[in-house]
């Protein structure tokens, strides 16, 4: 599914506007700046795979849909992956997740994110995630970040791709490391 502009959003939104009970994969791509509106809350109750992305920032999602709750598969990539206040949003999301299994978090984009305060670093907060599997496919400074937030069991499967320069990667080899000593 694409959604891009509002007109196009309010041409397809009444043929999405009916029951999904049996959709169990749902791959959601949002442009130019749209958002869902919480346009399945309603009608989708229990996907089982759900593919997030958009070419604009995280806050175009809505965190906080119910369909998400019932989500095995979360695969989510955004031009920076998550940052700023989107974090916190995302962390709540993911702490009420109780069927999660594979968390892959993505970034499009290699280039440094434009700064925001993160409302979860100022926090310190982490949230616990019993995940089979965790990939986080970004720039450094972006896995460390995730890293920090999100805390799955000792025996999950964990694959990191490091985007950009090697010599950033290089730099950020030991915060990682001292991250994965942190999970239990």
């Amino acid at each position: 599914l694409i959604m891009g502009h509002t007109t196009r959003q309010s041409a397809i939104f009444p043929l999405l506007c009916r029951p999904w009970p049996v959709l169990e994969h749902l791959d959601i791509y949002l442009a130019d700046g749209a958002s869902e509106d919480n346009l399945f809350d309603a009608y989708v109750t229990r996907p089982r795979y759900v593919r997030l992305r958009s070419s604009d920032r995280s806050q175009a999602f809505n965190w906080t849909a119910p369909f998400l709750r019932n989500v095995n598969v979360l695969d989510v990539e955004l031009p920076w992956a998550l940052e700023g206040d989107s974090m916190g949003m995302f962390l709540d999301a993911i702490s009420q997740m109780d069927s999660l299994q594979h968390l892959r978090l993505a970034d499009s984009k290699t280039d440094p994110p434009p700064h925001q305060d993160c409302s979860a670093c100022s926090s310190g907060r982490a949230v616990d995630v019993a995940l089979s599997t965790f990939t986080c496919d970004a720039t450094p400074p972006a896995v460390t970040h995730t890293m920090s937030h999100i805390i799955p069991r000792s025996n999950v499967c964990i694959l990191l791709i490091l985007k950009g320069a090697q010599e950033d990667a290089d730099a950020f080899i030991p915060i990682i490391c001292s991250h994965l000593t942190t999970w239990r």
